[in-house]
């Protein structure tokens, strides 16, 4: 997974080539599913590889 960008808002809106996520806290994070029936944000619960991966890309950023 690649993070495009992060927004930050209450909360750090994260544009991934996989889809977007909304991170709330450290292993606090929604996925969006889309519109449509069964679309909108769901809570995600695997969230140790994606906060690893915005850990690495926040310090990129600072080190840029």
């Amino acid at each position: 997974m690649k993070i495009l960008s992060v927004t930050q808002k209450d909360y750090a809106e994260v544009d991934t080539d996989e889809g977007l996520y909304r991170r709330f806290e450290k292993g606090v994070w929604e996925h969006y599913l889309g519109k449509g029936k069964y679309g909108g944000w769901i809570e995600y619960s695997c969230t140790e590889f994606l906060d690893e991966v915005y850990d690495q890309w926040m310090r990129k950023k600072q080190n840029a």
